[in-house]
This record gives C-alpha cells, structure tokens and sequence, in this order.
C-alpha cells in the first residue's frame, strides 16, 4: 500500500480544528484572555523583568491577600488588598520598617481567628464553615477532616 492512501486511510491523532465555541460565556472569556495578553504585552515591554524583583516577601504579601479577603471571591481579594495595602499605607509614618511585617501577621492572626473564611467569603467557603459548627458533615471549623480510625491503623 502506498504511503498516501495509508496517511488518508488513518485517522489523525489529534484533531483539526478545535471544539466549536458557542454562547456569550466563552466570547467573554476570550475577550478577557485578548485583553489580558495585550495588556501583559505593553506592561512587558515598558519595565525589565528579572528574578530579582519577584521576592519572597512579596509572594507572602499576595498569599496574605487572598487569605484575609476570601478565598474563592475575586471581591473579596480586592477588599483584602485595599485593606492590607491601606493598612501599609497608614502604618508607613507610624511603625518602623522593620516591624510592619509583625503587624501584618498579627491582623492576619486575629482575622483567622474572629473570620476563618475572610473578609467576603466565597458562597462556598461560608457554607462549608456555617455547617462545620452545626456539626453536620466529617469537616470542622477550619475545613480539614478527621482521620478515621480504619485509615490511621
């Protein structure tokens, strides 16, 4: 057999051409995605990037973030930024450099203590801590569940 008739004869191991994308929902995350990259691109190409700028401690800055506005809830980590970056702002002229981080981690303490799911939880989140203290389910306040006894012998 020829190597022609073979390749038409065989399927193809992936498809041609993609899943056809209907409805609003999949045109506006295309958008966002056209609107992310173009704006990736300008910023890229006004600044240098370099390992160097990305920190440890601003890695810990954007996880505390998300933590104290809410997990699950792009508002809440807009709410969580406005507050933490404020809290920086105001704490700028009154605490010495060194013991900002010791403010921020005791803000973080007391919110995880008084508000485990944050600032504005996600539907879910709330849920899930809101049946964990009436006791229904296998998790407790704070999510995690228990080992049972067949798993941990």
């Amino acid at each position: 057999m020829n190597p022609a008739a073979a390749a038409k004869r065989r399927p193809a191991p992936f498809p041609i051409e993609s899943a056809p994308c209907e409805g609003a929902r999949i045109e506006r995350e295309r958008f966002g995605a056209s609107v992310s990259g173009f704006a990736g691109v300008l910023f890229a190409s006004k600044q240098f990037f370099n390992p160097g700028v990305f920190s440890l401690q601003a890695s810990f800055l954007v996880v505390t973030i998300v933590i104290f506005g809410g997990m699950g809830n792009r508002l809440g980590v807009v709410v969580g930024s406005v507050v933490l970056q404020g809290l920086a702002f105001y704490l700028r002229d009154k605490v010495p450099a060194t013991d900002r981080y010791i403010w921020f981690g005791a803000v973080v303490i007391v919110m995880m203590i008084f508000r485990p799911q944050g600032v504005v939880p996600s539907r879910r989140r709330g849920r899930e801590i809101k049946l964990a203290e009436q006791g229904v389910g296998h998790a407790d306040a704070l999510g995690s569940a228990p080992i049972s006894e067949d798993l941990a012998s």
